[in-house]
């Protein structure tokens, strides 16, 4: 038998005892005086961990943000909730939890879905039920949501939440690696497996670790394709000519799910791609998913659009008004990706390439379609079936819509900007016109404070804005057009603000 020197179980005590008392010592600003004997008498205790037994979760439902969507936004950029008491969480902390077989106190793990609630816009537009939160309290690791997906959905609450609560990280980025690795190797829940995944490279983005986000998320993403994720369609809404890892799904809610998470994960994929200029790692040809599940089976036939059907003359795909915002988001993100990896190349090529240039004109056709049928931004975008709706508050704009009509001119400056710089007038002018079409949102962003709180990646498309107005700033210049070069400068200086004002992510 192997028995565990004792010096080394003593030097593992006091290494979780260190870590304790950072913890502690990171609440205490936050705990009230009189609860202070209380806590340091806890601390004392956790000598013998006590056998802990965690409490049941809330028997009022998790109520939602009562705040409008853009008002959620704007708050979002302090990254402290209000109110945020740490009183009772610190003393809650204190105890074995640490280890991986016990969940965390039912206190913190409603500080920290508050907080998961708060920010989850930033990665879908249809909110998660309160259900699914629900399902964080069970502390059964063999029944419900996987311990990976739990400890990932907590490791990025305390990197979005209160600065308090960052001492826990290098916790919950233990326990997300450990179980991340116990469900892959027992093929247990891979759904669960897939999104933690997923959550463990937007974490990375937010510290910094750009390298290590694109490898999780490029890795995920084939794993998903493993597991089938990459061709639900009716009526099957599973893979007929490859197999899977996962077995068929065996309700809607179960396939609701599956498409979402896979144009979560992919579009993901394509964001990095369009920001790091990185290669794809899916092609679009083998994509067959759905753009979304319809409410019922009986409007399935209508749904089989999928990647491919953009770029088809005449395509219904292309008019997004009616589409869910999950869906416009994805149908934008794959225009942009497409047109910035073609733009790239038509500097380059002959005008025979036929081929070449018929496709071309295709991506520039939907792109026209899309942004033509996108709703307006003082709209409301339809949500999928069962979700929960984020109220609108219309004297403002609608921060979803603000982020596709920026993706659709991200597309049309990806697509024209090599042609407009070799001199083509027509491609010069369709790069200017997108980014004016879109400069009255900026404009509105700065007024309203709500840069940071739309999307990271729109520091990419007004950068990119900016290469255009200053090269047309510069060609007005050089022509001795100085009258329309100084009509230019209000929209670099506008450009300019929103940049200085929004943290580098």
């Amino acid at each position: 038998m192997k028995v565990k020197r004792r010096t080394l179980t003593l030097q593992e005590r006091i290494c979780d005892l260190e870590a304790q008392i950072e913890l502690l010592q990171a609440g205490l600003g936050a705990v009230s005086i009189e609860s202070r004997p209380i806590v340091q008498r806890s601390l004392q205790r956790t000598v013998e961990p006590p056998v802990y037994r965690v409490a049941s979760p809330p028997s009022q439902p998790l109520r939602w943000l009562s705040a409008s969507s853009t008002e959620v936004f704007t708050k979002s950029r302090s990254r402290h909730l209000q109110p945020s008491p740490l009183s009772g969480i610190a003393g809650l902390s204190i105890g074995g939890w640490w280890s991986m077989s016990e969940s965390p106190p039912s206190g913190l793990i409603a500080t920290l879905i508050q907080v998961s609630v708060q920010h989850q816009h930033q990665y879908t537009h249809d909110p998660r039920p309160s259900e699914f939160y629900a399902l964080l309290y069970d502390p059964n690791p063999d029944a419900g949501l996987h311990p990976a997906l739990k400890n990932a959905i907590f490791l990025l609450a305390c990197n979005r939440g209160p600065e308090s609560l960052i001492a826990l990280e290098p916790v919950f980025f233990r326990r997300t690696a450990y179980f991340l690795q116990q469900s892959l190797a027992r093929a247990d829940r891979l759904l669960d497996f897939i999104e933690a995944s997923l959550m463990l490279s937007f974490f990375h983005i937010h510290k910094g670790r750009y390298l290590q986000a694109v490898s999780t998320i490029s890795a995920t993403l084939t794993f998903a394709v493993a597991c089938g994720l990459h061709a639900l369609r009716p009526p099957e809404w599973h893979p007929v000519a490859s197999l899977s890892l996962l077995p068929q799904a065996v309700s809607r809610t179960e396939i609701r799910r599956r498409v979402r998470l896979w144009w979560i994960l992919f579009t993901t994929n394509r964001f990095g791609s369009l920001a790091g200029s990185f290669d794809i790692d899916v092609d679009d040809q083998t994509v067959e998913t759905v753009w979304e599940v319809p409410a019922n089976s009986d409007d399935e036939i209508l749904y089989h659009c999928s990647v491919s059907s953009l770029f088809i003359r005449g395509s219904r795909a292309t008019y997004v008004y009616n589409d869910t915002g999950n869906a416009i988001r994805s149908k934008c993100t794959v225009l942009a990706e497409r047109a910035t990896r073609f733009g790239a190349m038509a500097g380059t090529v002959l005008n025979e390439d036929h081929v070449f240039w018929e496709q071309f004109e295709a991506i520039d056709h939907a792109i026209q379609r899309v942004t033509g049928s996108l709703p307006s931004v003082y709209e409301e975008t339809r949500y999928e079936a069962g979700t929960t709706r984020v109220e609108l508050q219309t004297t403002r704009m609608n921060h979803f819509i603000i982020f596709y009509h920026m993706l659709t001119c991200d597309a049309t400056i990806g697509l024209h900007s090599q042609l407009a710089r070799a001199g083509n007038a027509e491609s010069r002018n369709a790069c200017i016109e997108a980014c004016q079409r879109v400069m009255p949102i900026v404009r509105h962003m700065i007024e309203y404070d709500m840069g940071y709180s739309a999307s990271h990646y729109l520091q990419v498309v007004w950068v990119r804005m900016l290469g255009v107005f200053s090269a047309e700033y510069e060609r007005n210049l050089a022509a001795g057009e100085r009258e329309k070069a100084h009509s230019i400068l209000p929209d670099l200086k506008a450009l300019n603000e929103i940049l200085k004002t929004q943290p580098i992510i």
